[in-house]
């Protein structure tokens, strides 16, 4: 029996719906995306005596996971794709308009076409420290924010520098709450607990970053192997090659951007404490590769020894990973 296909366009307040329903015409509408948008849109489907069907829908920073999470447990399967690839299936295709209707068919037809991996929501603790860790991120870049303004003002506007003085006062406060919180956490779950410990272990990988990796990747059971963490993260080399004249090699940058962010300073501290990765980023420096792309490498290494040790669930020892 051919698969029932529905492809989504989402948006922040709305998203669009294209349904493949195998001899039938292709039907498409729109909601609102909020629960009485998901309420409405799961009505529509019952009036079409659909109860099982592959929804797809693109990874758009949070917009499509409560949609994603409503439908998962009225037991649909889901999937959650780069926009990346997507589009690269939408110029292979050649299609020259861009609407929010033609957009969610062309989601439908790639997800026909590719039947990409299922996606299973996280638990709710790693749902959690996600939120927080992201919050406290979102603190720490108004602190720097309003600080560099201050320096800016050299004096000027005393009546805004105490604002602004008094802002700092509040978020210095709001981010001790957040980080007693996320410790509060690790406490109360025994498992998480134990996955940042290992975290920790690996040199290069502070209290922070092992939050943050806690906070960024997915279930760690979703991956099999250790270069597929690299690629989610988007730290997988992309050759290049056109006959004899063009030749070249970088980051896919095909993945999580904010885990990139996050990886780069562990990684150059890595370089230097991490006698793993010490000794790989040498080999390449010796081989005369660009310290861009040695510190890069870094950061994929860094991420696989921590993939390695939350899969064996144990502790890093340089013995059981040279």
């Amino acid at each position: 029996m051919e698969k029932i296909i529905i492809g989504i366009d989402i948006s922040k307040l709305t998203f669009n719906v294209a349904l493949l329903v195998p001899n039938q015409p292709i039907r498409c509408t729109e909601f609102s995306n909020d629960q009485k948008g998901f309420q409405l849109l799961h009505k529509w489907l019952n009036c079409r005596k659909i109860a099982k069907a592959h929804i797809c829908m693109e990874a758009t920073g949070g917009y499509e996971e409560a949609l994603a999470q409503f439908f998962f447990n009225y037991q649909y399967d889901i999937s959650i794709v780069n926009p990346a690839r997507t589009k690269a299936y939408s110029r292979s295709l050649l299609a020259r308009n861009k609407t929010d209707k033609i957009d969610s068919l062309i989601i439908a037809q790639f997800c026909l076409a590719q039947n990409p991996n299922l996606w299973m929501p996280q638990k709710p603790e790693l749902q959690e420290i996600k939120i927080l860790y992201r919050c406290l991120q979102g603190l720490k870049e108004d602190d720097n924010r309003i600080r560099n303004r201050l320096e800016k003002l050299s004096g000027k506007s005393p009546v805004v520098i105490e604002v602004m003085e008094r802002n700092l006062t509040a978020i210095k406060e709001s981010k001790k709450k957040i980080e007693a919180a996320i410790l509060s956490l690790l406490k109360g779950c025994p498992e998480l607990k134990n996955q940042y410990e290992l975290l920790k272990t690996i040199p290069g990988i502070s209290n922070i970053t092992a939050t943050a990796l806690l906070a960024e990747l997915p279930d760690i059971k979703v991956f099999d192997k250790a270069k597929q963490v690299g690629a989610f993260a988007g730290l997988t080399p992309s050759h290049r090659t056109s006959g004899t004249s063009v030749r070249g090699s970088s980051l896919s940058k095909v993945g999580s951007s904010t885990l990139r962010k996050l990886l780069y300073m562990p990684a150059i501290v890595a370089m230097r404490r991490n006698p793993i990765i010490q000794k790989f980023c040498h080999k390449l420096l010796e081989k005369g590769k660009h310290i861009m792309l040695v510190i890069a490498a870094a950061m994929r290494k860094l991420l696989q020894i921590a993939y390695g040790v939350l899969k064996s669930k144990q502790p890093f020892k340089l013995s059981l990973n040279s």
